[in-house]
């Protein structure tokens, strides 16, 4: 029996979307180099949501620093493009969900073509030459993302439709427990396997384009 529901594919960006880690990739340029061991030690205790302040706070950068850098080095993963021809041939939603910045997500839009896509992040303020984090999308009940995923994916259950997650890294967990059908690579792929979650393995949007028409066939046969 074919499924009837409206669709939704949400996708995370850094990582997933893009080949480089536009977060690392702009606190290489600009913070010290020890950045990372001192934002692991602050998320052990208190997830994504503590540890990006602290790491953003580090950086000697201006709102055009970052632009560029983002510009010039974080690139589509192949077949990103063609994902997207997929969702608008079958009518579907697609959304990004992301940890990451807001800035670093319209900078390599606008630079693609692509400022209609929807997405959902956290986002820099800089201010007399400081940088600081807004969260707008918090989980007050759990508070370790300061986007909440999670809340993401249920909100589109809640409104009626079926959800496909794609992801690759720690805050995509929660929300690949959460979606319908998810595709996952690097630490999600690990953790779906030993948390027990059902999803199938990709390497770049050529794979996702593949498995999603497999699984609209596979549901069509039902």
């Amino acid at each position: 029996m074919t499924d009837t529901r409206k669709t939704v594919v949400l996708c995370d960006f850094d990582g997933t979307i893009t080949v480089e880690d536009s977060l690392d990739t702009v606190f290489d340029h600009f913070a010290p180099a020890n950045w990372r061991a001192v934002g692991a030690a602050v998320r052990v205790g208190g997830g994504t949501r503590a540890s990006i302040p602290v790491e953003v706070a580090m950086c000697r950068a201006t709102r055009a620093d970052f632009e560029r850098v983002v510009r010039e080095k974080i690139a589509l993963r192949p077949g990103f493009r063609e994902l997207l021809g997929l969702c608008r041939e079958r009518r579907w939603e697609f959304v990004i969900v992301s940890e990451g910045f807001a800035l670093h997500i319209r900078t390599v839009l606008e630079r693609e073509g692509l400022q209609e896509l929807r997405f959902y992040s956290n986002d820099l303020v800089f201010v007399d030459g400081s940088i600081t984090v807004r969260q707008l999308y918090v989980n007050p009940d759990c508070g370790r993302c300061g986007n909440c995923k999670r809340n993401h994916v249920t909100g589109y259950k809640d409104a009626g439709f079926r959800t496909i997650y794609v992801g690759d890294g720690i805050t995509d967990f929660c929300p690949a427990k959460e979606a319908d059908f998810v595709l996952a690579k690097n630490v999600l792929a690990e953790y779906c396997e030993t948390a027990g979650v059902r999803y199938r393995r990709f390497q770049d949007f050529h794979d996702v384009v593949r498995l999603l028409r497999q699984e609209a066939g596979g549901r069509a046969e039902e």
